[in-house]
């Protein structure tokens, strides 16, 4: 008999994080191995990345009891019996292990994991437990609670950090630009003929004065079962994850709009289908009505990254207010009265139903062929081929006001390897344009660098806003904090100004294997992650050949596209100081200078990272260390604070503290550190030097050396 003491602890043991991490390798895997995300993909895994996922679920499933228990013995133990030291495991093991690994990624409910686990001990040992399990209990602890709570409230803080200053309201053309001159207008003004003489002495008869949510939601209920009954779509109410907003209460109700599904609850898997979303809500406060929203839209377009805009509304009592978020912000013509605007309450909420993909912002430049995407490029030679996009995303950010890059392996019809990937993203405006850089680069003969196959422009910002006119930002101070009234006059406009637009364009390029040697182009590195309002924009599509699909080359595409720089034409002043700041060189983050020299500094400090920060989780396990070595590098205050822990961290001795974070896997990987560290930081007169030698090859040539080394060694163990 299993002890009670321990049966009773399981019920209070939470294991989201574990099981996070379970999910994350397994998507990991999935990408690199070219496979829908899907629990059947496992189907297809070798069983050396089987086993590695199941020692990945006992590890966390160890940690989570206490030593002294039997439960963690009996599992230690049966964590033996499943996964043998060799990398061969029999059919009936890999079948066990699968449906183990399945119940750990597929089911949000921790309990289900136990019970599995407890009926594997029980066949092994003998031990059962003295009462079943319910797979309904819910973990007791409140770690979980307050871990979800601080999730939610960093995603609300970051996300009106992304809206603010890029909010306008009072937009002036939105309706026209929207809502009128389409092919469906007609079939709108046929439904408000057929509603309006509902409407009586400025008051729809269906609704109060200020109606409740469950008014709303069964005037949608009629008008989609009754007048859009032939409609295609329908409004369907939403289960936001928790990490987003507050669970839904009877202060708010989440919507979205999309296609009618044979069954109606909504999927984890079918966010992708998501054409409108829209909140019904007591809450009058702008800000806090709108991050909610926003907080919405940012997860939608986690799962749509190549979405042009979405359409968004909420309704407040008798004020319903429709937005529009793209990537350079959100933007709204204001709340209006349903009773006293009652065709435009109609032209809206039906328009919703009945707006093209076009119409919608959907992304309509990558095509469909059955369950198949692709793109049309054409070559040098002008001759156009398709390049097939894979399932699943290479990298993408989360973001709404960003360059939202995204990035896909693409192949063409004959080939069986992705061989090229295809990027989208949003430029700034000020950047130089990426195809002309890369065509430099190819003239100077830089080697070791994307090659460009082609580019195209697909949109633009002023195109998609062309036909508006936007007045001040707000700035969501106390006299735009609550609804407006109807008798409230909305904010003045004035035309978009140049610095409010963006272009848009794609390419797909190739590359090269092996590091530069010749012909050396400078370039920074990693793309800053912030974005200011109304500037303008690029959506570009790029690619290479050769990717390596390893946990270091996927770091670099996660942080987008090098940024180049002509050395020739002046040092980078500090204002142009573009890339993520954390693995920015201690030089460059001092305005000294931007080499080569700076480019191989950033990868080495890409590698920690990846190293430390990711390693863990990839390994299943938390860092034992409360406070990280690379913590001073994401809390500097500024470009000189961080150049300073930079360089302390770098210190021989010190860096020491930063190698003995390494997971125990990572172990063999030190002295290879060490040896990066003394190439790009020897000492000179004393001091650690970190200028730029004047031939390249000194520290190419010894970092690839290195590199030849640890790969050797590898391949002799």
């Amino acid at each position: 008999m299993f002890d009670p003491a321990d049966l009773e602890l399981i019920r209070g043991i939470s294991l989201t994080y574990e099981l996070e991490i379970v999910h994350a390798s397994f998507n990991v895997m999935c990408r690199s191995l070219d496979l829908p995300l899907i629990c059947g993909s496992l189907h297809d895994f070798e069983p050396r990345q089987l086993r590695l996922l199941a020692c990945t679920l006992f590890n966390g499933l160890l940690s989570a009891l206490p030593e002294n228990s039997r439960l963690r013995a009996s599992l230690s133990v049966l964590a033996s019996s499943m996964l043998p030291s060799s990398d061969a495991l029999g059919s009936d093991a890999m079948d066990r292990i699968i449906l183990l690994i399945e119940t750990a990624i597929h089911s949000p409910n921790t309990m289900l994991v136990w019970d599995l686990v407890l009926r594997e001990i029980s066949l092994l040992t003998g031990f059962a437990p003295s009462q079943p399990i319910d797979p309904r209990s819910t973990a007791k602890d409140g770690g979980s609670e307050q871990r979800i709570k601080r999730i939610r409230e960093h995603v609300q803080r970051e996300t009106f950090k992304e809206i603010q200053g890029c909010t306008f309201l009072g937009v002036g053309g939105f309706f026209e630009k929207f809502f009128e001159g389409k092919d469906w207008t007609e079939d709108v003004r046929k439904v408000y003929g057929l509603l309006k003489k509902q409407h009586v002495n400025n008051m729809w008869a269906f609704f109060r004065a200020s109606p409740s949510i469950s008014e709303m939601m069964r005037w949608l209920d009629f008008l989609q079962d009754h007048i859009l009954k032939v409609q295609h779509r329908n409004f369907w109410e939403v289960n936001l994850p928790s990490e987003l907003t507050e669970g839904i209460t009877g202060g708010r109700l989440d919507l979205c709009v999309k296609g009618k599904p044979e069954e109606p609850p909504l999927t984890t898997s079918e966010w992708e289908d998501i054409l409108v979303i829209g909140q019904l809500t007591t809450e009058g406060a702008l800000k806090k009505r709108l991050v909610q929203l926003a907080c919405y839209a940012r997860h939608l377009f986690d799962y749509q990254p190549t979405r042009r805009y979405l359409h968004a509304f909420t309704i407040c009592g008798s004020m319903l207010e429709p937005w529009v978020f793209d990537r350079s912000g959100c933007y709204s013509p204001g709340a209006f009265n349903i009773h006293q605007h009652p065709e435009r309450f109609i032209r809206v909420m039906a328009g919703y139903i009945m707006m093209s993909g076009d119409d919608l912002g959907l992304d309509t430049f990558v095509q469909r062929e059955g369950r198949s995407r692709f793109i049309d490029v054409v070559g040098p030679e002008g001759d156009k081929k398709k390049l097939y996009l894979s399932p699943a995303l290479l990298d993408h950010r989360p973001t709404i006001v960003s360059c939202a890059t995204s990035c896909f392996l693409g192949k063409h019809a004959d080939s069986n390897a992705h061989d090229h990937v295809i990027k989208f993203s949003w430029p700034q405006y000020h950047e130089k344009n990426e195809a002309a850089i890369l065509q430099l680069a190819q003239e100077r003969g830089v080697q070791g660098i994307v090659r460009l196959v082609t580019h195209s422009e697909i949109t633009t910002i002023n195109e998609m806003r062309r036909g508006m006119t936007f007045g001040r930002c707000c700035n969501f101070d106390d006299t735009a904090s609550v609804m407006p009234r109807p008798s409230q006059p909305l904010l003045a406009s004035q035309p978009l100004t140049s610095k409010s637009t963006g272009t848009s364009e794609s390419s797909t390029s190739e590359s090269k294997k092996r590091g530069s040697t010749e012909g050396v182009l400078n370039r920074q590195r990693l793309e800053d992650n912030s974005q200011l309002p109304g500037q303008k924009k690029e959506l570009t599509l790029k690619g290479k050949r050769g990717i390596n699909r390893d946990i270091i080359s996927q770091w670099f595409w996660q942080h987008r596209i090098f940024r180049c720089v002509e050395m020739d034409k002046g040092p980078v002043k500090a204002r142009n100081r573009v890339g993520t700041k954390e693995f920015m060189a201690i030089r460059a983050l001092r305005s000294i200078e931007h080499t080569y020299r700076q480019d191989l500094e950033s990868f080495f400090y890409v590698l920690l990272w990846q190293l430390i920060a990711r390693g863990w989780d990839f390994v299943g396990r938390k860092n034992p260390v409360v406070l990280s070595e690379l913590h001073g590098w994401l809390a500097a205050s500024s470009f000189e604070h961080l150049a300073r822990n930079k360089q302390a961290n770098m210190d021989k001795h010190c860096f020491e503290s930063v190698l003995a974070e390494f997971p125990v896997e990572f172990e063999r990987l030190k002295p290879f550190c060490r040896t990066l560290r003394s190439i790009l930081f020897p000492m000179k007169d004393g001091a650690m030097f970190t200028g730029t030698p004047f031939d390249s090859n000194t520290l190419y040539g010894e970092i690839l050396e290195a590199f030849d080394e640890i790969i050797a060694k590898g391949q002799r163990d």
